[in-house]
């Protein structure tokens, strides 16, 4: 459920955008994990690693990225 807030500093990209990083190898798992979040809140719930894309929810339009 998108219920929480997104902080002003949080990293945030769009779901495209984190795909294409990914893609390119600019994130690995060890690098961090995101949160989906759409309408500026996030699920903090689902935890997104770059290994996994498809645990990306459909309704999700941007990645909150937490580097490690």
């Amino acid at each position: 459920m998108y219920d929480r807030k997104i902080h002003p500093d949080d990293d945030i990209m769009t779901v495209e955008d984190f795909k294409t990083a990914v893609a390119m190898g600019a994130f690995i798992d060890y690098d961090g994990f995101g949160y989906p979040s759409r309408d500026n809140l996030a699920d903090d719930d689902i935890w997104i690693k770059p290994s996994k894309l498809e645990d990306i929810p459909e309704d999700a339009t941007h990645i909150v990225w937490f580097n490690k």
